[in-house]
């Protein structure tokens, strides 16, 4: 799926189809971004309007380039796919890699709108995203407190919480789960 000409995926059974954004896209991940940083989901930095401009850059740079600039000026090969449901936007999953040559890889964002819950869609995004990846891959995800949600998503899908090392991480209540693919 990586590449802005392939047709996106479609499980008939729910009508769901996810593929790589496209840059009509960016409007609703942007505000979903902004609506889970308002509720505490995601990062609060996200709601500052310096970081506002700067969120849109990247999303422009991930649809763009397959790129995102770390908060230390460093890029990373990242993906963004998209998931819609009878042409209405329905969530969204940004993967990176942590390491060159996709050996390592972190979830992230990932999220769904509100009335897009309960039908699966993350799940989805969340299959779709490994399938993409190759045996003995090490996963990660963080996830704040207030993202329980993605918490049991995670969970069901297979990840473990690591211990956290960072007394920062320890701190806030961030906690990072771990997957290697089969």
């Amino acid at each position: 799926m990586q590449g802005l000409h392939r047709p996106p995926r479609s499980d008939s059974a729910t009508a769901l189809a996810i593929g790589p954004a496209a840059l009509g896209q960016l409007a609703p991940i942007f505000n979903l971004i902004q609506a889970c940083s308002a509720d505490g989901s995601f990062n609060r930095i996200y709601l500052r309007p310096r970081f506002q401009a700067g969120l849109g850059l990247q999303l422009f740079g991930l649809v763009l380039f397959g790129r995102i600039r770390l908060p230390d000026g460093r890029w990373s090969r990242a993906h963004l796919h998209v998931a819609e449901r009878a042409g209405s936007f329905a969530g969204f999953i940004i993967v990176r890699d942590l390491l060159p040559g996709g050996r390592h890889c972190e979830i992230y964002l990932l999220a769904v709108p509100a009335q897009a819950r309960r039908q699966g869609t993350g799940q989805r995004l969340l299959q779709c995203a490994l399938a993409q990846r190759d045996s003995g891959t090490e996963v990660d995800a963080q996830c704040l407190p207030r993202a329980r949600q993605m918490k049991q998503l995670l969970h069901r899908a297979g990840f473990a919480m690591r211990q956290p090392v960072d007394p920062v991480d320890f701190a806030s209540g961030t906690r990072t789960f771990t997957r290697r693919l089969p």
